[in-house]
């Protein structure tokens, strides 16, 4: 039973070939579901002590860079108001932000890649976005196992987001190799 799986959305976030590990490395692709999916199949056929999602972000912030660790999550697309707010699933009892033990920084996750600064992100204190986190710690709550999350800053959300995204896309994977380091087998 290895300590974590590691869930990253795409090969080139992190590359097979610079993994130097022996934890299992899984790519979930992208989007929500895909990574829910992706996370439950990596519990169940490995029990880990916690799940790692490693991947990009798009910044709110332009005071951060490099990578963070996220201690909250926001489900930022999900709107079915004026039943609830935005963000909230109604008649589900789970939690509608999902917390690690470990970060400090939060991310709103949704099957849109973000380009401009919404009121809702600012409101909700977002600090990063992403594409998978809140279906990775949805499946993690669900099988009640830990999850813990590191992110590389890819791009400032502007109009600009996609093609820096692309640009910076190759430094993602030592950035992040690096920061786990101290995660002991």
């Amino acid at each position: 039973m290895p300590k974590f799986v590691a869930i990253v959305a795409l090969p080139s976030e992190l590359p097979i070939e610079i993994w130097n590990r022996n934890e299992p490395l899984i790519y979930s692709g992208v989007g929500k579901l895909n990574a829910a999916i992706a996370t439950l199949e990596s519990i169940n056929k490995y029990q880990p002590e916690f799940i790692l999602n490693l991947g990009t972000v798009g910044s709110i912030r332009n005071d951060i860079s490099g990578v963070v660790e996220i201690k909250k999550v926001f489900q930022r697309d999900f709107d079915a108001t004026p039943l609830v707010p935005k963000g909230v699933v109604p008649f589900d009892e789970k939690p509608h932000v999902l917390s690690s033990d470990f970060g400090e920084y939060s991310c709103g996750s949704g099957d849109t890649f973000v380009r401009d600064k919404e009121e809702w992100l600012l409101e909700n204190k977002i600090d990063v976005v992403d594409m998978e986190l809140y279906g990775i710690a949805h499946a993690c709550f669900s099988k009640n196992t830990p999850w813990r999350s590191f992110k590389f800053i890819t791009d400032y959300v502007s109009i600009n987001s996609g093609d820096d995204w692309r640009s910076n896309l190759e430094k993602s994977g030592s950035a992040l190799i690096n920061a786990i380091e101290f995660i002991s087998s």
